[in-house]
């Protein structure tokens, strides 16, 4: 029961993800997974704070590929895990953070991007960026330099 109903909303946000795309020369591709291997900078949407990403394979027995999620928001250190698929569908785990305090902006931006990436339900490779895709109404989509 729980399948059918992800795949539905996956169904349902893939339409409206379809049909908000913008034409540009940058082919829109499921990730390789190998090439979302690495460390990386949010670009997208624009802040004052520097937002990184790391992702690593994670060992696992497990016949979905783990990986794990980390890096550096505006005030913290978080992380999580993740699984991955071929075609780029993601699913992210409880995210972890240190618990240190910083200006109301920065918890606020803060806030908000690990709202964003505790939705994000898909990745791609758009040229050289990284898109995460999520249902958060915010953050919707996560842009990602390659470091």
């Amino acid at each position: 029961m729980k399948t059918i109903f992800w795949s539905l909303i996956l169904l349902s946000l893939s339409s409206f993800f379809g049909c908000n795309r913008q034409a540009t020369n940058n082919i829109i591709q499921p990730a390789d997974l190998s090439n979302l291997i690495g460390k990386w900078k949010l670009s997208n949407p624009k802040t004052d704070f520097t937002i990184t990403l790391e992702i690593t394979r994670k060992p696992t027995e497990a016949n979905a590929p783990t990986y794990r999620v980390s890096g550096l928001s505006p005030v913290n250190q978080y992380g999580a895990d993740a699984t991955i698929q071929a075609n780029g569908i993601i699913n992210i785990s409880a995210i972890i953070a240190t618990k240190r305090g910083g200006s109301p902006e920065a918890m606020t931006a803060e806030t908000t991007y690990f709202n964003s990436l505790q939705q994000v339900e898909k990745a791609e490779l758009v040229g050289d960026k990284l898109q995460l895709q999520s249902r958060d109404t915010q953050w919707s989509v996560l842009v990602f330099d390659k470091q």
